[in-house]
């Protein structure tokens, strides 16, 4: 969410897709949900899938 250059850099180098800086913003907002409903032990199912995966 800093720095959304980067994940535009890593989603042209890896997976060849071009994404515009708002959706990695997006990205890094979806992440940083997906960690603080593992961290704190809410809907284990799916934080605990969305860690390991």
């Amino acid at each position: 969410m800093m720095v959304p250059e980067l994940t535009q850099k890593v989603f042209a180098t890896f997976y060849a897709a071009e994404i515009s800086p708002a959706v990695s913003i997006a990205i890094g907002a979806l992440q940083t949900i997906i960690v603080l409903v593992f961290l704190t032990g809410q809907f284990k199912t799916l934080s605990y899938g969305g860690i390991l995966d």
